[in-house]
């Protein structure tokens, strides 16, 4: 009765009726009193049950893999996993006394160094959780700088897991988006009907490039151009920016990018790596924490933390972000990749995916009734492909035959195609076996 009584206080004092009233903003589809739970087990049946449960995957060894769409399955150099696998890193976590986390705080400076040299932009923050939740993050900031705007402009080819995440971050700060049409001949931005969108309460715009269909945008100075002064998101490919224009060569205000690509392994989908870069002017306004250098009582070289504004941090309602944890061990294994690759290494990598995506365009081309690519805009690593048949039951027969072709792609009048994607580790063996198993299964 007590517990009754305490309940009936704590309602009272929130000015609610029910304890349901607290998860209104749960779906009742999401919500259960049971959550199904079986009975314990030994360690030793635990242990057989997960190995079951495992020896139902096929790893990327056994079984040629296209798929892309956002987390990629390049080269891990030894040395990475060499360094980031030292004690020193692999148990450290948010420094809570940095004065005394001078290694972890260097590497975290070269980090930024490095990353900022890469997208041509003046401030990197340590770090994000992956792509989407930057983006997340980006549109709030977004927001930040231009306070009186509550429309974000979205390319209408973004899929509907990042906008579902999109939606999550900026539902509470009343944030609406609007879609801007991808012209379907190039796979590029529609720009006419992008600037008949823009108005006085148009936050800003996302521009990817390459964008989810692979396709990179050659019209960033005249998208720039018709922004004025709305805020210029880009959400660039990390391996791209080794050849193509770093996005702060025109303009950019803030950059995304997923830092998975640079010495992280694919893990079944994490952990990931959210780099988040703004022009200097921003920086008050960027969540996360910033590494300075300086020096110390002795006048020797030291870092700091020069910014966070995480929750952790300052007062909650100062934050700029709530997120409660960081990818200390990703940004170091990432700055490590970086500096073994070198600005050389990074070209050469960015030239050989390249080349390596055409080759195989060119030959599922040559493959009766397929299509590649599908649009006439420049491509990176990644392209959308048209198939004679339905992408679900082709992907389920190439499946059968031992290859992963590559992702569906959920807009209308789409359901014959498939978003391929290659990498540093795409031999010219699994481009012969994937055209190979093409040609029988069509």
């Amino acid at each position: 009765m007590a517990q009754d009584r305490d309940t009936e206080e704590m309602l009272a004092h929130l000015k609610i009726t029910s304890v349901n009233e607290l998860f209104e903003d749960i779906p009742d589809t999401a919500r259960s009193e049971l959550i199904g739970l079986n009975n314990g087990m030994t360690e030793q049946d635990v242990r057989k049950n997960l190995e079951n449960i495992l020896d139902k995957n096929i790893s990327l060894k056994e079984m040629p893999s296209f798929l892309g769409g956002g987390a990629y399955d390049y080269y891990v150099p030894a040395a990475v996993n060499n360094i980031v696998g030292r004690s020193e890193f692999i148990t450290s976590y948010t420094p809570y006394q940095p004065e005394i986390s001078q290694g972890l705080l260097q590497a975290l400076f070269e980090y930024q160094s490095m990353m900022s040299e890469l997208t041509g932009m003046e401030v990197v923050n340590n770090s994000l959780y992956d792509y989407t939740t930057g983006l997340g993050e980006a549109v709030l900031m977004a927001a930040r700088l231009q306070r009186k705007a509550r429309i974000f402009l979205i390319p209408d080819n973004l899929p509907v897991s990042r906008i579902s995440v999109l939606e999550n971050y900026c539902n509470g700060p009343g944030i609406k988006f609007q879609k801007y049409a991808i012209d379907k001949s190039t796979g590029m931005t529609n720009l006419e009907d992008l600037k008949s969108k823009i108005d006085d309460n148009t936050i800003g715009v996302l521009v990817e490039t390459p964008n989810y269909y692979g396709v990179l945008e050659n019209q960033v100075d005249n998208i720039r151009q018709i922004l004025h002064g709305k805020i210029l998101v880009v959400g660039a490919d990390a391996v791209s920016l080794g050849i193509v224009r770093p996005p702060g060569d025109y303009g950019a205000d803030i950059v995304i990018s997923e830092g998975q690509v640079f010495g992280n392994a694919v893990n079944f989908g994490g952990p990931m790596l959210g780099i988040m870069a703004c022009r200097k002017k921003h920086i008050r306004k960027m969540p996360g924490r910033v590494i300075g250098l300086t020096s110390d009582t002795e006048d020797k070289r030291a870092f700091c933390m020069t910014l966070q504004t995480r929750e952790q941090h300052i007062r909650r309602e100062k934050a700029t972000s709530n997120i409660c944890s960081n990818e200390a061990l990703t940004t170091v294994a990432t700055a490590t990749y970086m500096a073994y690759m070198g600005g050389s290494g990074l070209r050469e990598l960015a030239i050989k995916v390249m080349q390596t995506s055409r080759e195989l365009a060119n030959q599922i081309a040559q493959v009766s009734g397929c299509q590649a690519p599908k649009f006439s805009g420049h491509y990176f690593n990644e392209f959308v492909a048209t198939f004679p048949i339905n992408a679900s039951k082709l992907v389920q027969k190439l499946n059968e035959k031992g290859i992963n072709p590559g992702i569906e792609l959920e807009m209308p009048g789409m359901e014959n195609d498939l978003l391929i994607a290659v990498t540093d580790k795409t031999s010219p063996e699994d481009i012969q076996k994937f055209v190979q198993v093409l040609r029988e299964v069509l």
